[in-house]
């Protein structure tokens, strides 16, 4: 271990920060927002949003995810880290050009289609946060309480415009300008902090040779195309399909779940970069203990928090967001199941596949999922609506969970079955802690007092079962607490 390894207690604290910050700006603007805009202004936002987002990835080009993992693997050198990172920004700055490129043939292309090209405009600035970022850079450096702090500053400017210019429903555009603002102000702020870790003068012309990543990109680049497009093609078949207002009930639904999902697997993005370093630098045995932890942690938290979901989305919807949002409350309850299958395809694949060079299985496995969401959002949204979009994207989730599940078992069966019996253990707990706390709602009253009841008595079950059968994540969390808390008191 060097000088230059973070400690995983302190980056898990920032990101933990960050995480609940992240999840509690939404939640303090995503209802007002949805309230004034009303669900036809806020869906032509969201609407124009997944059109770029197909624009943006040829900009990203697949480098948040391959540049975190060489980071991470050559960051106790310097040379090295100077010479990549400005590789992959000039590779950054060729895909923003060809992305703009291409939106612009789009636009000409559009005239006359009725879409808002003010507005798609206004979200295309969102390209330029990638070639300035460094986000890669960063996360790879496990520079978290740096990303913790400054996150945390721009997500207060955000509520405060939000909440002094945002009125009606015309000001729709002002709040995509402030959405994307605030992504460019952000990877701004990353370029101040550029010379801390890399130096141009250690980079010759010479050792420059940023095509060399080409391939490795190219795999990296069609795996996030494949991504996006199982991601956004939910919401875009939607648009194009059923209208704008039942976009905006659908995003409502997949924003709840997204943020839910941002928050649990937020919390192990702290390892990511420390998998491929001990893959890199560590043996087999360390690096399979580690990721044997981290799937513990994850399971520990995303079974619960998806249960918590299905149990409290008839109360919590029309309470936060309005009446108009009871509609979405099936499709929360769908698109809640997915969230688990987000949780551990991610976990294969960040943690494991990666770091064992197999970005070209995983592109298989994500773009078959991708024709299966398709072929469904075709067949389904035009009798279901939401609910077949919901169903479509959960199928397709479940899809690339049990295509990364065989790719894992090929790469090393050890980690398949630690996967499988963790996933196993944690989700027979929270089925019966949520049929119990099901059973107990039937009989009580609705309202806050019937919420808080279901949902205690389901945090109730599902730790006292934890503690009977002495469950070691359990009992390292409260290990680690109580010792924490030891020491303060002395």
């Amino acid at each position: 271990m060097t000088k230059r390894n973070k400690s995983l207690t302190v980056s898990l604290a920032m990101n933990l920060i960050n995480r609940i910050a992240a999840i509690l700006v939404p939640l303090i603007t995503f209802p007002y927002v949805f309230r004034v805009l009303d669900p036809e202004y806020f869906g032509r936002v969201v609407f124009a949003q997944s059109i770029i987002t197909y624009f943006a990835i040829i900009a990203i080009l697949g480098l948040p995810t391959y540049g975190m993992h060489q980071v991470a693997r050559c960051r106790d050198d310097r040379s090295r880290l100077s010479i990549l990172s400005l590789e992959l920004c000039f590779l950054h700055i060729v895909g923003a050009a060809v992305s703009f490129c291409g939106l612009a043939v789009y636009m000409f292309c559009s005239r006359g289609s009725g879409f808002d090209q003010t507005l798609l405009w206004i979200c295309s600035l969102s390209i330029l946060a990638w070639p300035l970022g460094f986000s890669w850079l960063f996360t790879g450096m496990e520079e978290f309480k740096y990303l913790a702090i400054k996150d945390l500053v721009l997500r207060v400017c955000v509520v405060i415009c939000i909440f002094t210019m945002i009125h009606t429903e015309s000001d729709y555009r002002i709040f995509a300008l402030i959405t994307v603002g605030s992504q460019v102000l952000s990877s701004m702020v990353n370029v101040l902090f550029l010379n801390r870790y890399i130096s141009i003068k250690e980079v010759s012309l010479a050792a420059f040779r940023p095509f060399r990543h080409l391939k490795a990109v190219a795999i990296m680049l069609a795996g996030s195309i494949a991504f996006v497009i199982c991601s956004s093609l939910d919401k875009t078949m939607l648009g194009y399909m059923s209208g704008m207002e039942e976009v905006g009930l659908y995003a409502v639904a997949d924003k709840v779940v997204m943020l839910a999902l941002y928050g649990v697997v937020g919390l192990i993005a702290v390892s990511t970069p420390r998998s491929s370093y001990y893959h890199e630098n560590e043996t087999a045995d360390t690096h399979f203990q580690f990721i044997s932890k981290v799937c513990s942690f994850l399971c520990f938290g995303i079974f619960p928090v998806a249960a918590l979901i299905l149990l409290l989305a008839d109360f919590v919807m029309p309470a936060v967001f309005g009446v108009q949002a009871s509609l979405s409350v099936p499709l929360v309850r769908i698109l809640a199941v997915g969230l688990v299958f987000s949780g551990i395809y991610q976990f294969i694949i960040q943690q494991i596949l990666y770091p064992k060079n197999l970005e070209l299985a995983v592109l298989k496995g994500v773009s078959f999922a991708v024709v299966l969401n398709g072929l469904l959002n075709w067949i389904l949204i035009p009798a279901f609506g939401g609910g077949g979009a919901a169903v479509a994207t959960v199928s397709a989730q479940l899809t690339i969970v049990v295509c990364m599940g065989v790719c894992l078992f090929r790469a090393e069966r050890r980690a398949f079955l630690v996967v499988v019996r963790t996933g196993l253990r944690y989700s027979s707990i929270a089925a019966v802690a949520l049929v119990i706390a099901f059973a107990v709602g039937y009989y009580c009253r609705g309202g806050l007092s019937g919420a808080l009841l279901k949902a205690g008595v389901f945090v109730v079950v599902y730790m006292l079962s934890l503690c009977l059968v002495k469950d070691p994540m359990l009992m390292m969390i409260a290990g680690y607490v109580l010792d924490t808390v030891g020491k303060k008191s002395q």
